[in-house]
């Protein structure tokens, strides 16, 4: 006799992927943190994307509904970095220096819109980008890994 011509078993078997994709979302609902409005005068980690750990032109940080694309950028043989953000920014600090021996961050220059920065790359043998921006009083902070800028070939030429 066949385990699967039991009608319970069958039932069994249906049932259970259910309930169990029923109970992941349920402790999801029940387990999660609610989301909370950031504080004037507290810092908070920006995540990378993976498109950050490997050579692909661009990179993306975020954290809740603030976004940021850092795009490497070549005008005239000089290597700069532009950064877009979805919301309004105070201001963006930015560094580039070794793991080891940290730099001391420089503020970038913004458009109008203040939604647009860039930021003249001097040091072309640093291995890590320290990233700070300001927004409403509150501070987003990354340590980035350089590696996203090799991929200068296909960067536009020229674009600002």
């Amino acid at each position: 006799m066949s385990v699967f011509t039991n009608k319970h078993v069958v039932v069994a078997l249906l049932v259970a992927p259910v309930l169990a994709i029923g109970a992941w979302y349920a402790v999801g609902l029940i387990g999660a943190e609610p989301a909370q409005k950031a504080l004037p005068g507290q810092s908070y980690p920006l995540v990378a994307k993976s498109n950050c750990r490997y050579a692909s032109g661009q990179c993306s940080l975020e954290n809740g509904d603030i976004e940021f694309e850092l795009t490497p950028v070549t005008s005239n043989g000089a290597l700069s970095l532009k950064i877009t953000s979805n919301q309004s920014i105070g201001r963006v600090m930015l560094g580039l220096g070794l793991d080891t021996d940290p730099p001391k961050p420089e503020e970038a220059p913004y458009d109008a819109s203040s939604k647009s920065w860039h930021y003249a790359v001097t040091e072309n043998q640093a291995d890590k980008l320290f990233f700070v921006a300001e927004i409403r009083g509150s501070r987003y902070f990354a340590k980035l890994d350089t590696v996203f800028f090799e991929r200068l070939s296909s960067i536009p030429q020229g674009r600002d």
